[in-house]
């Protein structure tokens, strides 16, 4: 694009120079202004409290410190709270997979399939949230999910499906008490 173009396009604004300050015969030049900086150092002899901080967000709580605030005194009603709401999921999930599909029939034709799949969906945003937090990796989270998830709904070992159903009960309910205790700002 040439000079003359880009000084005719309406959208380029062309750079100011500062003026320079005319003197006037018999007068002196004003002294240049004073600027300050943008937040100037406070007066440790003044009365008035500091400002506040600026908030950062916390980062996320661990695995092991969700577990003891989920499981702190001042948090047991929101620990059985969560543990309901959180746990029902996976509960209704093994069972409406266990009890209400049947092998032999395609899946989509089963309005109990559509259960299973959300049960399965709000399951596994906790576990991979959970299997990040615990393993620091992506793919072990994703296979974490998928092993869990995946052995209680179709393991035919009742004892193995029973123990991938408890864990999911109990991180399940522990985030969710986590998320209900968690102390919430102005705007929630």
């Amino acid at each position: 694009m040439s000079q003359q173009a880009l000084f005719s396009d309406p959208q380029f604004v062309e750079p100011t120079r500062p003026r320079k300050a005319r003197i006037h015969r018999g007068s002196k030049p004003a002294a240049p202004a004073l600027e300050l900086p943008a937040a100037a150092p406070r007066d440790l002899h003044a009365d008035s409290p500091p400002a506040p901080l600026p908030k950062r967000p916390r980062p996320p709580l661990g695995v092991v410190e969700q577990v003891r605030a989920a499981l702190r005194p001042g948090a047991r009603l929101a620990f059985l709270v969560g543990m309901l709401l959180g746990g029902f999921v996976p509960v209704a999930t093994f069972v409406l997979s266990h009890t209400e599909l049947e092998r032999g029939r395609a899946l989509w034709l089963q309005p109990a399939a559509a259960f299973v799949a959300g049960g399965l969906l709000f399951s596994a945003v906790t576990m991979y949230r959970w299997g990040r937090l615990a393993f620091d990796v992506r793919a072990k989270a994703v296979g974490f999910v998928l092993l869990l998830e995946g052995t209680m709904v179709t393991s035919s070992s009742r004892w193995l499906a029973l123990v991938a159903l408890a864990y999911l009960v109990a991180i399940n309910g522990v985030a969710t008490a986590c998320n209900l205790a968690r102390p919430r700002g102005d705007d929630a």
